[in-house]
C-alpha cells in the first residue's frame, strides 16, 4: 500500500469529494471540451471545397469585357447530353494568380490572362461540363489549352456557376485570339485588344 503524505491525502480526498458531489457538471465540462477538441480537428482535416484556381488580389493590369454567349452540352449522370449556355464574360490581365490559395507570379516577362466564365444549368440535375476542353488561345497559328483550370465541373441544379480559365502570354502583347467551341467541330473566334 502506497502512503501520501497528509497534504497531497487531503488534496486527493477533496478532489474525489468534488467529483461525488459535481458529476453532471464535470460530465458537461468534459462533453464541452471534447466537441471543442473534435470540432478543431475536424476544421483542420475539413476538405478545400474552394476551386483550386482562384482570383489573386492583385490588381488587375487590364480588362476587356465580352459578354458572348455560347451553348455546349455538358453530361448528366446518365452521361446524356444537356445543353448548357456559357458566359465568357471578361478577360483580365494581371502579374499573379492564386492557384490552389497559394500565390503564384507570372515569370518573368509574361502576363497571365484571366478568362471569366459562367455556366449556367436550367436543369434540376447535377450536369458535369469541361470548361477548359472548349477555348483555346491562338498564338501565330499555334492552338493553346489553358495553363491553369479547374478541370472538370459539376454544376449544381437550376444554378449559375463562375469560372476561369488562365493563360500565360508575353507582357509586351496587347492583342490576343481565342477560338471557342467544341474539340470536334466549328470554332468561334474572340479577339482581345488591350
Amino acid at each position: 500500500m502506497i502512503k501520501l503524505p497528509k497534504g497531497q491525502f487531503i488534496f486527493l480526498m477533496s478532489m474525489l469529494d468534488i467529483i461525488k458531489n459535481h458529476k453532471k457538471v464535470l460530465i458537461a465540462i468534459l462533453v464541452v471540451a471534447l466537441l471543442l477538441i473534435l470540432s478543431q480537428i475536424l476544421k483542420k482535416g475539413k476538405t478545400d471545397t474552394s476551386s483550386p484556381l482562384e482570383r489573386s488580389q492583385s490588381q488587375t493590369t487590364a480588362k476587356a469585357n465580352i459578354n458572348k454567349t455560347f451553348t455546349f452540352d455538358a453530361k448528366d449522370a446518365k452521361s446524356l447530353a444537356k445543353p448548357i449556355t456559357l458566359a465568357f464574360t471578361s478577360v483580365e490581365r494581371k502579374d499573379e494568380i492564386k492557384v490552389k490559395g497559394k500565390p503564384k507570379k507570372a515569370p518573368n516577362g509574361k502576363d497571365f490572362l484571366f478568362v471569366r466564365l459562367e455556366i449556367d444549368n436550367k436543369y434540376t440535375q447535377k450536369v458535369a461540363f469541361t470548361p477548359n476542353e472548349i477555348i483555346r488561345l491562338d498564338k501565330d497559328g499555334k492552338l493553346y489549352a489553358p495553363d491553369y483550370h479547374n478541370g472538370r465541373l459539376v454544376l449544381e441544379p437550376l444554378s449559375i456557376r463562375n469560372d476561369s480559365v488562365v493563360f500565360t502570354v508575353n507582357q509586351d502583347k496587347q492583342e490576343f485570339s481565342f477560338q471557342i467551341g467544341e474539340l470536334e467541330g466549328e470554332k468561334q473566334k474572340i479577339l482581345v485588344k488591350f
